[in-house]
């Protein structure tokens, strides 16, 4: 980076107290995008079942899984430990597509049941496992929204 700086010492002295006053809220806006585009991708690459809205697993929010992904903050901008984390309301859904599971047959009665099941069935075969994440999460171009909050602070230097 090059960086032109014109005026006098007094007028860098200001520019630079503006970059620092300006700082926290150009980091939280860089991490907000970043996690934005993580969930849009996220929702973008999630499968969608015919069942894809059906009954909630656990403790699961009811929707499809490419809907359940958000932005989560993680501490007050300008904490040395904030971030930013992207989340699903549905984890136990998520993990069921990322992991998979073997054949379910029933324990202690003669068929499987659970609310919203259209009747009782002897057998729930297997789900194969289905790692859309890892590839979203491998794509993250991070650097280019650094290289953005850089040309940003950048500006607030040379008073442009």
């Amino acid at each position: 980076m090059r960086l032109t700086i014109t005026g006098g010492t007094d007028e860098l002295r200001a520019r630079i107290a503006d970059a620092q006053a300006q700082l926290p809220a150009l980091i939280e806006e860089a991490m907000q995008e970043v996690g934005l585009s993580v969930v849009d991708a996220l929702s973008a690459a999630a499968p969608r079942g015919a069942n894809s809205g059906g009954t909630p697993l656990a403790s699961d929010a009811a929707g499809p899984l490419a809907d359940s992904f958000f932005v989560q903050d993680e501490g007050a901008v300008g904490d040395p430990g904030a971030a930013i984390s992207v989340q699903t309301s549905q984890p136990a859904k998520l993990d069921l597509v990322l992991n998979g599971r073997g054949e379910v047959r029933p324990v202690t009665a003669r068929a499987l049941w659970w609310q919203g099941l259209q009747h009782p069935v002897m057998r729930s075969g297997p789900v194969a496992p289905n790692d859309f994440a890892s590839p979203v999460i491998d794509s993250i171009d991070a650097e280019a929204e650094l290289q953005t909050l850089s040309d940003e602070f950048a500006a607030i230097l040379e008073g442009v």
